[in-house]
């Protein structure tokens, strides 16, 4: 799962997978993407962008992309 401070859209990849998902409003403040990483194997690389729909309150840095290591 993705948690961010403003609503954005995530892009990910995983070895011949790809999807992208919109953030949700949980309406505490926190906007989440759910990634399926269920079906990969612990140790695949997922790859993710986001790019966010508006701009942090200037505290906040937003990454515009990472990976990421499943585990078991």
């Amino acid at each position: 799962r993705i948690d961010l401070p403003v609503p954005a859209r995530v892009r990910w990849s995983a070895a011949k997978r790809n999807g992208e998902a919109e953030t949700v409003d949980t309406g505490l403040g926190i906007h989440c993407a759910t990634l399926p990483t269920r079906d990969l194997l612990p140790g695949a690389t997922l790859r993710v962008k986001l790019k966010a729909k508006q701009k942090t309150d200037g505290k906040t840095t937003i990454p515009t992309s990472f990976t990421v290591r499943v585990r078991s």
